[in-house]
């Protein structure tokens, strides 16, 4: 499903209020204009949690991305 959303381009250009009708609250707070959406996680111990980015410029999204992040 996010590999659709990214592959689309249907977010690209639409504000953040479209944004959170389509998709909801995002997952964290958003710093310099980037709103992630927790996709899921995998292991345990050593988790990497999978992300959807949403970048805005202007009030318009511009990127939308998956991103990884590990646990140290």
């Amino acid at each position: 499903m996010a590999n659709n959303i990214i592959e689309s381009r249907m977010l690209i250009g639409k504000d953040s209020i479209e944004i959170l009708n389509e998709l909801g609250k995002y997952h964290n707070v958003p710093i310099k204009n980037k709103w992630k959406y927790l996709l899921g996680y995998k292991g345990y111990l050593r988790a990497e949690f999978y992300f959807l980015t949403i970048s805005f410029n202007n009030g318009k999204v511009d990127e939308v991305d998956i991103e990884t992040v590990e646990e140290n």
